[in-house]
């Protein structure tokens, strides 16, 4: 995964300069979530801002499974000067309940293990494409 660092400064002028389209959080409207996918591989970007600026930032990426379990990779990060405030893990908890409620939508449901939370694809496969309804995160 690349250093979320650098996709926070990415992300932020990618989204300044219109180039992305991000929807409001399903869950949370004040979390907005970029889909794509980079090699044909789904990847979840989670944002939140106030005004132009990028205040907190998850990237939850699919990759490969363990034991036959789809796992995602996590990637947090937030500003130098919004740090110390319990962004991150706002962030990272409000991200995780926002995939996991999409994901819920396409049959697949999160299961806890004594280790870990995995995923487990109940009856279909995965429609990872989001809704139709674009809309650019309001300022604070």
């Amino acid at each position: 995964m690349t250093d979320p660092s650098e996709a926070l400064t990415s992300f932020q002028q990618a989204l300044r300069d219109g180039a992305i389209e991000v929807h409001a959080g399903a869950i949370d409207p004040e979390l907005y979530v970029h889909l794509d996918h980079p090699d044909g591989t789904p990847r979840f970007t989670y944002g939140r801002h106030e005004g132009d600026t990028v205040t907190a930032l998850v990237v939850l990426a699919l990759c490969e499974p363990i034991d036959g379990v789809p796992c995602f990779q996590i990637g947090h990060a937030v500003p130098k000067e919004y740090r110390g405030q319990g962004r991150a893990k706002g962030i990272v908890d409000a991200s995780i309940a926002e995939l996991k409620h999409r994901l819920g939508r396409n049959n697949i449901r999160f299961t806890r293990s004594t280790s870990r939370q995995s995923l487990e694809l109940t009856t279909k496969p995965p429609n990872t494409s989001l809704p139709r309804r674009s809309q650019r995160p309001r300022s604070r």
